[in-house]
């Protein structure tokens, strides 16, 4: 059985198989409202998609006056990117736990989507180091990720413990990781955004309180301290 999930996750490096699994497993709403409740986009936007696999976050975001980055570690996944999204952005080759080549508060939003749980505590400190170094004042990061909680389906916990990801954490331990940068976290664990029982953990990380009107409902809000 082994065999057969490692031979999964190297079908998955390739960018159709990619898109193909994610077609079929999210639904296919989730990426929208992903954007409208988290992102929540904005004409003149900067933003730096890290992780950004074959730009699957240009499928939704809006077409409106708005600078993408993207970058991502395997090549394949940036040179589909580029074919399907080169005139909307900028897309790079690169390690996310590595320096970004990116100037120095030049982004409104960094975008970590399922990148977390790939990285242990130390490549998640230098991820989140990296995007405070690039964040303009007012910035944010915005992440989701594959969570663990008490009373998970069993379906769920199948996939964790099969996941490509080898570090999958509460939702406590990715907060804590991102504390040690950013002052103000905030978060929640949802639901409902794959075909089959899973867990997200979405969260907003920033040096100062974001607007409350504009969150999410029922977000807890937690300053550090």
């Amino acid at each position: 059985m082994s065999v057969l999930w490692k031979q999964a996750h190297a079908w998955l490096a390739h960018p159709w198989v990619y898109r193909w699994f994610q077609a079929a497993v999210v639904r296919r709403d989730a990426l929208g409202r992903f954007v409208r409740n988290w992102i929540r986009p904005s004409a003149g936007m900067k933003l730096l998609d890290v992780g950004c696999g074959p730009g699957r976050l240009l499928d939704v975001l809006p077409g409106e006056d708005l600078s993408f980055t993207g970058i991502d570690f395997n090549p394949d996944y940036i040179r589909m990117a580029r074919q399907r999204h080169g005139s909307r952005g900028v897309f790079l080759t690169g390690n996310a736990s590595e320096p970004w080549p990116i100037a120095p508060q030049s982004m409104d939003v960094v975008v970590l989507i399922g990148v977390l749980h790939h990285l242990d505590d130390g490549e998640v400190d230098r991820v989140f180091a990296e995007a405070a170094r690039v964040l303009r004042p007012g910035g944010r990061v915005v992440t989701s990720d594959p969570v663990r909680v008490p009373g998970q389906h069993w379906i769920a916990r199948l996939l964790i413990r099969r996941d490509r990801g080898r570090h999958i954490r509460t939702a406590e331990a990715y907060q804590a990781r991102a504390e040690r940068q950013f002052p103000w976290i905030e978060g929640r664990t949802e639901d409902g955004h794959l075909r089959i029982p899973y867990n997200h953990w979405f969260m907003i990380c920033s040096f100062q309180a974001q607007d409350a009107g504009k969150m999410p409902a029922n977000i807890p809000q937690k300053p550090k301290g």
